[in-house]
């Protein structure tokens, strides 16, 4: 008889404590202002400025709105390629996130314990490890990182475009948007691949950019270099991104 009670009390308890969070959410207020998405298997509305994580493991993430910009670099602009784009206007439809900082060696070394990402680590150039920024990178090697943190987290993790870089680093101040490190620093890896196919008597590889940009490390958002995969490029990290609604 107690058993049948216990057994009664705990079913009449699931129901409440179900009732109980069917009711909370229909009571929360609607995510106007944000965008509803899956962080760490539950649905968050994220509005510009949020932070999250989506795993222990994973970098802290800040969310950036949508909105218009000055992008490309004028004809005079210091520093300026050759191929640069000119100066003009370009949207940014879409509210993401993107890294709070660049990927550190404590970061990659998470990866590198589950035999993910390479053990032989890249060079520190002298400097203390943990909390830097990692560099010295092939594509390859940013996106074996990128896979394994999409793999852990559950969402689909890439590098930022260069336009949502730029949008970012022209935004008066990174911190406008709660980034930091855009200036000064490393040399970050982008999406844009300027050469998508292979070397002349090569097969080309799928998903492999020959030639990918990198922005920045300087004082000039506008400035960006490119090298050949696998080489790596001395000086250069990237920052993770992901698109949210996901």
């Amino acid at each position: 008889m107690a058993s049948t009670l216990r057994v009664s009390f705990a079913i009449a308890g699931s129901a409440a404590a179900a009732a109980l969070i069917a009711w909370w959410a229909l009571n929360q207020p609607p995510c106007t202002s944000g965008v509803v998405t899956m962080v760490a298997g539950e649905d968050r509305c994220l509005e510009p400025g949020d932070r999250f994580r989506d795993h222990p493991a994973a970098p802290e993430m800040v969310v950036v709105p949508a909105g218009t910009f000055p992008a490309g670099s004028p004809a005079d602009g210091q520093g300026r390629p050759e191929d640069a784009p000119p100066l003009h206007e370009e949207t940014i439809a879409r509210a993401f996130a993107a890294g709070l900082r660049e990927i550190t060696y404590a970061e990659w070394d998470l990866c590198a314990a589950e035999g993910r990402c390479a053990a032989e680590k890249p060079s520190d150039h002298g400097w203390a490890r943990e909390r830097k920024p990692i560099v010295d990178l092939t594509e390859r090697e940013v996106r074996g990182y990128l896979d394994w943190l999409s793999g852990i987290t559950g969402a689909r993790y890439r590098l930022l475009t260069e336009a949502e870089w730029e949008y970012a680093a022209r935004s008066g101040s990174p911190r406008d948007f709660g980034l930091e490190f855009l200036h000064g620093t490393a040399w970050e890896w982008v999406s844009r691949c300027r050469v998508p196919t292979a070397r002349p008597g090569e097969a080309p590889e799928a998903g492999i950019c020959l030639r990918r940009v990198q922005k920045a490390g300087t004082w000039s958002e506008a400035v960006r270099t490119d090298t050949s995969d696998p080489i790596s490029y001395a000086f250069a990290g990237f920052r993770a991104a992901r698109s949210l609604g996901e």
